[in-house]
């Protein structure tokens, strides 16, 4: 089996150079791509072995380690010219390997009749056959040195062995056969590996003779190092030294004379078709209520809004740090003077939050007779197991913000530690064990933590999609693309290649970039086309942004809606059940509303999880929130993980998107 399979790959080899060949091959004028040959090597051999004896053949030796020989290989040789620096070489060969491996043990033994303390050795000499194919890669390094690399494929034709145990120590006497010599065998070596390969890597100059390199001298030096077992479940490889001489042969072809055929009288000269003008431009359109229009033109509308952004209560930490993580927002003592909550008011939930520590500070100046509680946590696993010590110091960091920072007396702060946190999250993940590294704040009074309530204007987009259909007589292109810029700053790109889509999709509900167009009057979107002679053609077009404020809505007594929006966090991990922090924000909700109102429930998770169970849950915690609302003009649905609200690499990112958002429209007369 194993020797049909080498044949197989010598064979798709030989026959894998001759299809190259014949797709590379073009005219001799332009340089000769075959040479044949003849070549020869010396080879050195060394014998890496770990083994006491041959298959089926008695030996007293403890370990056969190394040995060496020598022996010699000839062949016939293929070489194909890709070009100027790389050649693919193929050589059909014949080698001898020769080995002759010792180890030289103490032992008792009789020597003339008379036990002795006699050293022995033990002797093992190897004449192995090979018939092969080498595959190598002639990579051009400096004028005519080259390198050469590859692998070598081969069958073992014969394999024969000698053995013995010969006397060393004491100089005279001999065994008691009454010679210095005993345990001699020979014969065929059982077992061994019909196939056998190495890697080849060395280097070769070619000499040549004339100027068209019709003889070439290739004198060339290599290493091989051979990766298959000379018998199965032995440790032996033999591994080689080579140097050797290849003499190549180029055929030169004859030079064939073209007779040209005689020019014929040119006809009438037919007039060449117009050339048609390259074209690029594409349409714009628009979605509103899932409805597209023609309109290319984008309305951002003001209502009256309030919001409420809730605090999660945690301050996550570095492994085994209790420094309070940059990313916190610290001030000194002579900001805190002019510190003010409504300065927030335009910032995201997660920029809000990294603001906690200075919102409890102020909180607790305005509320002089709260007292808040500090639970230092760790992960407890690694460098952090049992570190309580690390917890109560992560706590105390806080404390003194507070009392150093913001004036609050240590009386008025309570320092607790543990390990992991109570409610804690699967410390078998390092997401889990970031989340348990942390201070949980809490507070006798209610103020402290509230959720910061804003009330203020926000402005949205009515369409939710912008549809961009190109259009091009350029066919074959390279490529091409749409931009979109808002007061020359590019803030979105769509790329496309090989074929122009028949539409542009840009949704406008989930782009972060959206709130730049709420300072722009207009859009400035641009197609370009590159085609096969690298010409750019281009087409521009400008989206005009509609404002529509309130003032102008009551002035022209239009129709309007007050906007309130709410997030509930705090969700345990893999949980969504309702804690009573997110039970008060849910009672808030209710007071908002008015027989009008209409409710839109959005559920979602974190990245940790499966894909579907993610979906699930976020249902689940949308759901838990409308049936604790009990509102009938209410819809709920839930994202999963394939909307992420905010990054997840911290974990305050990962607390803040297990949320699920609550928004409330009631119309205003």
């Amino acid at each position: 089996m194993g020797k049909k399979l080498l044949i197989e790959i010598i064979v798709i080899s030989i026959i894998g150079t001759i299809v190259l060949s014949a797709q590379e091959t073009k005219d001799s004028s332009e340089f000769l791509r075959h040479r044949f040959g003849l070549f020869g090597n010396y080879n050195y051999y060394l014998h890496s072995a770990d083994f006491h004896q041959l298959p089926d053949v008695v030996n007293c030796c403890p370990t056969f380690t190394e040995g060496e020989g020598n022996g010699f290989s000839f062949g016939m040789l293929y070489e194909y010219i890709y070009s100027n620096s790389i050649s693919a070489i193929g050589r059909l060969k014949y080698s001898n390997i020769s080995g002759i491996l010792t180890d030289n043990e103490t032992k008792s033994a009789l020597v003339n009749n008379t036990p002795t303390n006699a050293q022995v050795e033990h002797y093992l000499s190897t004449k192995i056959s090979i018939i092969g194919i080498e595959s190598l890669v002639k990579i051009k390094l400096i004028d005519e040195l080259s390198f050469l690399g590859g692998f070598d494929f081969n069958i073992i034709v014969n394999s024969d062995y000698i053995q013995y145990e010969k006397l060393l120590q004491p100089a005279t006497g001999n065994f008691d056969n009454n010679k210095r010599i005993r345990f001699e065998t020979s014969g065929k070596i059982k077992d061994i590996s019909i196939l056998n390969s190495s890697f080849i890597g060395g280097l070769c100059y070619d000499i040549s003779f004339d100027e068209k390199n019709t003889f070439i001298i290739s004198p060339e030096i290599s290493l091989a190092y051979n990766f298959t077992p000379t018998i199965p479940n032995l440790i032996w490889n033999i591994h080689s030294a080579k140097v050797g001489l290849s003499i190549k042969y180029t055929p030169i072809p004859k030079e064939v004379k073209i007779i040209p055929e005689p020019i014929k009288p040119p006809g009438p000269r037919m007039p060449e078709p117009p050339i048609e003008e390259k074209k690029v431009d594409f349409t714009i359109k628009s979605v509103i209520d899932n409805k597209e229009t023609d309109k290319s033109e984008i309305d951002i509308e003001e209502f009256l809004s309030t919001r409420m952004n809730p605090l999660l209560n945690y301050v996550f930490y570095d492994s085994a740090s209790p420094e309070i993580p940059e990313r916190y927002k610290l001030i000194n003592k002579e900001e805190t003077l002019n510190y003010s909550i409504d300065t927030l008011k335009d910032k995201s939930e997660l920029e809000t939050y990294y603001e906690l520590l200075n919102i409890i500070g102020k909180r607790l100046q305005d509320n002089p007779d709260a007292i808040i509680t500090l639970i230092g946590c760790n992960s407890n696993d690694g460098i952090e197991q049992n570190n309580i010590e690390l917890s109560k110091n992560r706590a105390k960091k806080i404390g003194d913000y507070f009392t150093k920072i913001w004036n609050i007396k240590n009386d008025r702060i309570k320092i607790e530690a543990r390990n992991i946190p109570v409610f804690f999250s699967n410390p078998s993940v390092a997401e889990g064990s970031a989340e348990n590294r942390r201070v949980e704040i809490y507070s006798d009074n209610q103020a402290i933590l509230t959720p910061i309530e804003i009330n203020d204007t926000i402005n949205e987009i009515n369409q939710s999609e912008i549809r961009y259909l190109p259009e091009s007589n350029i066919n074959k292109f390279l490529d091409g693309k749409i931009e979109i810029e808002v007061n020359g700053k590019k803030i979105k790109e769509f790329i496309f290649s090989d074929r122009i889509p028949e539409q542009i999709a840009w949704d406008l509900k989930n782009d972060a970039n959206i709130d730049l167009l709420k300072y722009a009057n207009q859009l400035e979107c641009k197609m370009f086309i590159r085609d096969l002679d690298m010409k750019t053609y281009t087409s521009e077009k400008v989206i005009k942004i509609n404002k529509i404020r309130i003032i102008d809505k009551r002035t022209s007594k239009l129709s309007d809606k007050q906007i309130n929006l709410f997030s509930l966090i705090l969700y345990d991990f893999d949980s969504y059940s309702l804690n009573d922090k997110n039970m008060e924000i849910l009672n808030q909700i209710k007071n908002t509303l008015g027989k009008n109102s209409s409710i839109t429930i959005e559920g979602y998770t974190d990245r940790l999880g499966e894909d579907e169970y993610n979906m699930l849950l976020s249902v689940r915690r949308a759901k838990a929130a409308s049936d604790a609302l009990q509102f009938e003009n209410s819809k709920y649905a839930g994202y999963g993980e394939t909307k992420l609200l905010f990054d997840n690499e911290y974990p305050e990112g990962r607390f803040y998107s297990r949320t699920v958002k609550v928004r409330v429209e009631t119309p205003i007369k």
